[in-house]
């Protein structure tokens, strides 16, 4: 999870006040214009916020903040079926941004290298530099540029590319549009 988007809610809550607290749309419309590109930091955030972790912290001054910030954890867990990683992220930043620990107290992530694989996960990618992949026999379709953007998890443009992706297999480019048939005969 990066940082910035728990640094950019801190400053957004800084400038315009605790009362963005009880405005979802409006906190989400903020963290998209200053850090949109976290897509998945903001939902969690946001999350947090509409599952009523911000109220809890606020209204919670009598319980050690480490107890109540494991409960809020769980919660997030539980409810929304985060990792520990996630919940504890969205936690941890409400409670950062509410003044209640200090950025030196946030837990970091443990990091697992990512060439580690378990028995029960398949690698990705079979290669660092994938070649274009044979479709048919008639037409042969370059994923690299789909691969990279998915690293990258630049969703949008990969949508994008997936929809061109899905157009050249049924060799409908001109048209820019699939029949029924050409999406029930595709591969």
């Amino acid at each position: 999870m990066n940082d910035l988007p728990r640094q950019k809610l801190r400053e957004i809550i800084v400038q315009h006040g605790r009362a963005l607290c009880d405005d979802t749309k409006r906190c989400e419309a903020f963290l998209r214009d200053y850090c949109g590109q976290y897509g998945r930091e903001i939902f969690i955030l946001i999350s947090a916020l509409k599952k009523g972790v911000v109220k809890d912290i606020l209204n919670s001054s009598n319980i050690p903040v480490e107890l109540l910030l494991g409960r809020l954890t769980k919660q997030m867990q539980n409810d929304l079926g985060l990792t520990e990683e996630a919940a504890r992220y969205a936690v941890e930043s409400w409670a950062m941004v509410l003044d209640k620990m200090t950025p030196q107290q946030i837990q970091q992530p443990i990091i697992k290298p990512s060439n580690t694989i378990s028995r029960n996960q398949q690698p990705i990618l079979e290669s660092t530099h994938p070649q274009p992949r044979e479709i048919s026999q008639t037409r042969q379709i370059d994923y690299t540029n789909l691969e990279s953007l998915l690293q990258a998890q630049n969703f949008r443009a990969a949508d994008l590319e997936t929809e061109k992706i899905m157009l050249a297999v049924a060799n409908r480019e001109k048209e820019r549009w699939l029949r029924t048939e050409d999406a029930e005969k595709f591969p």
